[in-house]
Order: C-alpha cells, then structure tokens, then sequence
C-alpha cells in the first residue's frame, strides 16, 4: 500500500527500535521514558527520527468502508512532550480522519508524557463508515520550546478495520431452551512492503493467467464488434469515458478521475517506455514495456501538484507512461508497481500532461485508472 509523508524540517517517519528512539527523542537521563518501549510486542515499530527538527506527518494510503457499517482505529502509541506549563507551545501528537477527500477529524490527542511506555488506543470511527477513501493521519508537532523529558512520538501495531461480524452461527435446541454458538471473523492488517516480481515469476504470472486473460479480451472484442466500433474511424472516445486513441484526441481529465476502459482494438502509438533522460519520477523499465496498444488521457495542472496515477485493478499486464507537453519528453514511466499493475507518484510542476496507458509487450485488456492528488493538509495538528 501507498503511505504518504510530509515533513517541515529533517524530522520524518522512519522504522527503528528503541536504540533509534534513544537518539530522537532527548531523553533525560534520570527519567528516561522511552526505556519503557521495551514492552512491545515487535522490536521495530515507526517514529519520528528526530524530535527536535520539525513537523512529521505520517497519512495512511485510501481505504474502502462502503460495505462496512463500523470502522475502528487500533494502535499502541508514544509521545513525550509535555511540561506542567500552560502557557509555552511544547508541540502536538494528534490522530485525524477523513473520508472523501474531506475536512479532517481529530480523533485522539496524545499530546502528553507517556510516563509508562506503549499505551493502547482504540478509537470508534463509526462517522466514516459506508464512506470511500478514508485516511488516518499520525502528525508530530515540534514545539516552540523543548521539554526536560525529551520530544517525540512513536506507534506500533497499526489496524484500521471493520468490527468482526458472526460467522458459522448455529443453533442446538431443546424444548426447554436453544443453545447458540458461533465464531468471529477477524480483520487484516495494512500491508505496507512491496515486493517487486522477478522476470520469472511474473512470466510465470501472465502464463497463468492467460487463459482468463484471453476470455476477458475476447467477451470485449465481441461486445465492441456488436457495437460497430472497432474500425480505426468508429471507437469508443470520451463517451465511455476513457483514453482517447492519441495525443490528439486524448480525453481531458481534471483531478479526481476514476475511469475505466479497454486497450483492446485500439493501436499501439507510443512507447516503448525505456527513455530516462526527461524522467521526473519512476523509472525507464526495458525496451519490452510499452509496446502494446495503448489509449491516452490529457490532465493539464494550473499549479504545482503532487499526483498519483494507479492501475491497479485491471485485468491485464498494464504499463504506465506519462509524457509533457512536448509530446515527446516521457516524464514518468512505471511497470509491475503492485503485482503486474502499475502505479506512479510525483510532484509534478504546471502544465500540461499525457498519460499513456500501455502494456507489457502486447498486452492489451480492460484497465481502471485513479487519477488524484495528493494535498498536504495544512490543518493537521
């Protein structure tokens, strides 16, 4: 999954234990708090790399909770950061929520000295249930003053899930009385490593899967031949609201998108992808990506943004390549992000872009394509 993080100064979110914490966060010597991280249950956990060098926000990636009717919070948290004075800003350690690209809701404060190590939270998000894009933020604040005890902010064991329904409810009756019994189902954690496939195993992958492959691209060739629109002057453009064939007639798109479509009957006219020299972000991956039929969006920034491209969801071996306005300079390029989907992020400056949805040599299928920004939320803490 994709983690955002910001920062003011040096301070970010780093993975340690308790050694790295000794550094970051000042302890005082004669009450030194963090010793006390040593009760939890992993030896890693996330905090901030140094307590004193600024802001650090920490904001989770998009989470569905349209089918859910309940949405709880677990985590063990840590801050060190307060004095009995009420009068000096000694920062902030604060939990926020949002849905839908909305406002944020503080959800927990723990602005305080956790005088005895690790303290377990959990926290009722009900308010975000049946809503789409839901996000926790873990935000650090460093203060105007430090503390005698030491300044920062750690958290371990992270779960953001639905509470458990029944499952296997059965029933044992008499005529005096009935005996219930069932179990709960439990909820999986956030999986945030990403493990790219090597050359075999995702040969491997499209040789599995293409038989199911073939099925998918087939039913659509059949479904656009019954419609009359596989000719090269009769395809499907903007009205099904995905990419046009070329940079010409690229469908215009404005931030948030959410599309999907079909490469399948379209031509190949851009790529491969294997040119670094303009490259923003990503990577040029071989001469064998981008060479597959392909269509195109045109998303033009008034302003400097930080942008997200995401294929994952489709139903083939997908590639990415985005181009500037020039129409030749490729920018951003990325295959096999997540499995055989391919995904991009990078702050991109105004102006005007292409973004090609390609294959994999020639692979062609149906794809989804999320097109969002990523805006750093300035009232955070």
């Amino acid at each position: 999954e994709h983690w955002e993080q910001f920062s003011s100064g040096t301070a970010t979110w780093i993975a340690g234990d308790v050694n790295d914490a000794q550094v970051a966060f000042y302890p005082n010597v004669s009450t030194n708090y963090v010793d006390s991280l040593d009760n939890s249950a992993d030896t890693n956990f996330a905090l901030v790399s140094d307590g004193r060098s600024g802001d650090a926000m920490l904001i989770s990636p998009f989470l569905d909770f349209t089918h859910h009717r309940s949405a709880v919070l677990d985590l063990d948290a840590f801050a060190i950061m307060y004095t009995s004075s009420e009068y000096t800003d000694y920062g902030g350690a604060k939990v926020k929520v949002r849905a839908d690209m909305g406002e944020w809701v503080e959800v927990l404060d723990l602005s305080y000295n956790h005088n005895n190590g690790w303290e377990h939270e959990m926290v009722d998000l009900s308010f975000v249930a049946g809503l789409d894009r839901v996000q926790v933020a873990f935000g650090y604040k460093e203060g105007a003053s430090t503390t005698y005890y030491g300044n920062g902010m750690a958290i371990d064991n992270v779960n953001i899930h639905a509470v458990p329904g029944l499952t296997t409810l059965t029933a044992t009756g008499t005529a005096e009385s009935v005996e219930l019994a069932w179990s709960s189902g439990r909820s999986v954690s956030l999986d945030s490593d990403w493990v790219p496939l090597t050359h075999e195993e995702k040969m491997l992958l499209i040789e599995e899967s293409a038989s199911a492959n073939e099925d998918i691209i087939s039913d659509e060739l059949s479904l656009v031949n019954r419609r009359g629109v596989v000719s090269l002057d009769n395809r499907p453009a903007s009205t099904r609201r995905q990419g046009g064939d070329t940079f010409t007639d690229a469908v215009e798109i404005t931030t948030p998108y959410y599309g999907s479509g079909t490469t399948v009957g379209y031509t190949h006219d851009y790529g491969p992808f294997d040119d670094d020299t303009d490259l923003v972000c990503g990577f040029a991956p071989s001469s064998s990506v981008g060479l597959a039929s392909d269509v195109v969006y045109k998303l033009t920034l008034t302003d400097t943004a930080h942008v997200v491209i995401d294929l994952d969801g489709s139903l083939y071996d997908t590639a990415l390549g985005v181009y500037d306005s020039t129409d030749t300079a490729l920018v951003l390029a990325n295959d096999d992000y997540n499995g055989l989907q391919s995904y991009l992020e990078c702050n991109l400056p105004s102006g005007t872009y292409y973004i090609v949805v390609d294959g994999f040599s020639t692979s062609s299928g149906a794809y989804t394509i999320d097109v969002h920004e990523v805006i750093r939320p300035p009232d955070l803490l």
